[in-house]
Parts: C-alpha cells; structure tokens; sequence
C-alpha cells in the first residue's frame, strides 16, 4: 500500500513537471515568433550638406566732413537807420462823400433837401411807386418816405377775382434838440392786403402794423450821456 501510495505521488510530480515544461516550451516559441513578426525600423538616408562660405571683403566707407569754419551761417549784414531818419508823421487822406445820383437842393445856409420819385408799371396790373423827402445837414432833421405797390390777376386769373397783393407804407423820421436836449422819433404804418383767391366768404384779406419809437439823451459830462428811448407797436 505504502509502495502504491509513493508511486502515485511520483507519477503525479512527473506529470506536473512535464506541464510546466511544455507552458515553458510554448512561451519561448510564442515569444520568438512575436519578435520574429516586429517591423524592422525603416532606414532613412539623408541627403549630404555642404556649407561653402566665401570670403567676404567689408570695404570701409569714411566721408569727409567739411571742417567747423566752412558750416558757420553767414551773417546778414542790413544797414540800420540813423536816428531821426524814423520819423512818421499824420497820414493824409482825402475822404470823398459817395454820390448817391439823388439831387441835393440847399434851403438855407447849413441845410439841404433832397427829394427822390420813383414810379414803375408793370404787366398783370402791376404799378410801383415811391416818393421820399430828407431834410438834412443842420437840426432839425428828418424824412417822409411813402410807398405804394400793387399787383392784380397773376397764375393767369383775371384781375378782380382775389388774385392781387397790395402794399402801403408810410414812413416818417425826426431829430432835433431841445435846449441841451436831443429827441429821436420815428413812426412806420403799413397796410397790406392779399386775395384769398375764392377761397371763404371774404374777397380779401388787410394787415395793418403801426410802430412809433421816441428816443431822448442828455449829454451829463464830457465822458457820460444819459440816453432813454420808448417802443410802441401794434399790429391787427
């Protein structure tokens, strides 16, 4: 039994043994197999380089500079005036009073009148008129101007139907003193009327304005003058 026993235990090592001997076997041919199937590294051959480096020749450029006194700017050489030779004195000018072509009539020693018309006619019933007067020179001064235009039947309508414009203007001005005290007064009234041109109830339509203006100053010292004025207007 004893005999049995050890030639089964011996039978079992040999067996075992010749396992791990054919695992041992099988590895070592896998593993060579597997080095055998590696690609090979794949030679790169590269071309040769040649550096030629030829010899190089630095020329040396040196520019003369011309020397200090050559640079130097001259100097301008202007002859001055002498003393007193500077000497200014008050320009003359000969001042010309514009013409205005407006005829200038004298009423007395110091004071003038000058009248000026102007009359103008034109088609679609136009006429243009203007009639001025200035008292001028020694105050009392003044003027009167009026004015008066009219346009009747313009954009091809007959004269009479609303297509007219009319214009009057008045215009008056007066200066003069009173002892040491001057007074400015003027005054413009205007009227003006325009055609509705058939539109509403009314054939035309009249603006008047009315402005009037009194201005006074008195002379207080040689450097102050005291001046007030008043503006009054109205239009409807």
């Amino acid at each position: 039994m004893v005999y049995q026993r050890k030639k089964a235990a011996g039978g079992k090592r040999v067996k075992l043994g010749l396992f791990f001997l054919l695992v041992f076997i099988f590895f070592g041919v896998f593993y060579g197999v597997a080095q055998d199937l590696e690609p090979e590294e794949p030679e790169i051959v590269l071309p040769s380089v040649i550096l030629e480096i030829e010899d190089l020749s630095v020329e040396r450029i040196t520019a003369a500079l011309p020397e200090d006194e050559v640079l130097l700017t001259p100097e301008p050489q202007f002859p001055l005036p002498e003393a007193g030779e500077l000497e200014v004195g008050e320009p003359e000018i000969d001042f010309i009073s514009p013409q205005t072509g407006t005829p200038v009539f004298q009423v007395k020693e110091g004071k003038f009148l000058t009248a000026e018309a102007v009359l103008g006619a034109g088609t679609v019933n136009n006429f243009y008129g203007r009639v001025s007067l200035y008292f001028l020179g020694e105050k009392p001064e003044g003027k009167i101007l009026y004015q008066h235009e009219t346009l009747d039947g313009f954009s091809s309508e007959p004269a009479g139907s609303g297509y007219n414009i009319r214009e009057d203007r008045l215009e008056s001005y007066l200066n003069f003193n009173l002892g040491r005290v001057g007074f400015k007064t003027e005054g413009t009234f205007a009227d003006g009327e325009r055609g509705l041109q058939g539109k509403g109830n009314f054939f035309s339509k009249i603006n008047r304005y009315v402005q009037t203006s009194l201005g006074a100053e008195i002379p207080m010292a040689g450097w102050f003058t005291l001046r007030s004025a008043v503006d009054i207007a109205q239009c409807c």
